[in-house]
């Protein structure tokens, strides 16, 4: 490797330390994922505007089962809990839903690791799984946020369970 590549390589690695955002869920496929691959910093960095799912459309529908194995990219650890939600299609109970499990700094340093997710019994079909971290390591806390588009079961589109 000559030492032109090698020098870029460093520059880039040290560019990335600088980036604001701090992590994702990156499975299920999430909305806006898509944009992983260079602006990864509008699914990592805190959703500061408040929107539910970042204001993200819809996306990719991926079919789950009972239980669902979150995988969360996160690239500066913080302590903090996570919350997660199943969520109608439109969102209109994003404001009410309790969530279906939560777990204690589930990003923190040597703690971050896959987040499994047992689906109620009572629902099925087209939801939004909704992933919520708060990272405390600020006070206020900074909250995190991602939502993944899912079909539970494989069924139809029974969305008012």
């Amino acid at each position: 490797m000559g030492s032109c590549n090698l020098f870029f390589i460093t520059l880039a690695a040290f560019a990335a330390a600088g980036v604001s955002g701090h992590g994702f869920m990156s499975k299920p496929f999430c909305r806006g994922c898509e944009k992983a691959s260079f602006r990864v910093d509008d699914l990592k960095s805190p959703n500061v505007g408040g929107q539910i799912c970042r204001g993200e459309p819809a996306g990719k529908v991926t079919t789950v089962g009972r239980q669902v194995t979150l995988g969360l990219t996160i690239m500066a650890p913080h302590v903090g809990p996570c919350d997660v939600y199943i969520l109608r299609p439109d969102l209109s109970d994003a404001n009410i839903a309790k969530p279906v499990t939560s777990k204690s700094d589930c990003a923190a340093p040597g703690k971050v690791g896959p987040m499994t997710v047992n689906i109620p019994g009572n629902v099925s079909g087209r939801r939004v799984l909704r992933w919520k971290w708060q990272g405390c390591q600020v006070t206020p806390c900074e909250l995190y946020e991602n939502c993944a588009d899912i079909n539970i079961g494989g069924g139809g589109n029974p969305a008012d369970k």
